[in-house]
């Protein structure tokens, strides 16, 4: 389990560190998506947003408390 800890904690960590990366990996994905009704493209701009808000804070947090924080 401790190994499994670590390595989690490592691929969090290149992961807040190249920020850029994931997101334009998924720009990358999605950027040929399309929504054609106005409102429900910006509901889903909002959650989207929200979503990874939550997550991002949630990893700096986890990261920070792990005593692996910089």
């Amino acid at each position: 389990m401790q190994k499994e800890e670590g390595y989690f904690f490592f691929l969090l960590e290149r992961r807040l560190e190249f920020p850029d990366a994931a997101v334009e990996e998924v720009y990358g994905n999605q950027s040929s998506w399309v929504v054609p009704d106005s409102r429900l493209r910006d509901e889903i701009k909002i959650s989207v947003a929200r979503k990874r808000t939550v997550g991002f804070t949630s990893d700096v947090g986890r990261v920070e408390h792990s005593g692996s924080g910089k």
